[in-house]
């Protein structure tokens, strides 16, 4: 009994009260999802504009540089399309806010 009165004091610190008397669930907060999406926006902007330069641009020399990308034309195509995904979901998650 004493164990299932502390899940219960657990449980009520993750609803908030409305105003109207409801109580809001951890899970139905509507701030879950441009936090999710938050998340996965900053895991894609990591990787394009965090791994894949690292991988492909030699500094000072432009002709490394040149060569990597022509070996890793996916990743680099890959780091592209991962920019303008990390940008477009920048956009959803303002709106969703």
């Amino acid at each position: 009994m004493n164990q299932q009165n502390e899940l219960l004091t657990i449980l009520d610190v993750f609803q908030i009260s409305l105003a109207h008397g409801e109580y809001m669930n951890f899970i139905k907060n509507p701030g879950r999802f441009p936090g999710l999406l938050y998340l996965l926006t900053s895991i894609v902007g990591f990787l394009a504009m965090g791994y894949v330069p690292n991988k492909l641009i030699v500094s000072g020399n432009a002709a490394a540089t040149g060569s990597n990308i022509v070996s890793s034309e996916t990743l680099f195509r890959f780091g592209t399309a991962s920019e303008l995904i990390g940008q477009a979901g920048f956009i959803f998650v303002a709106l969703a806010l």
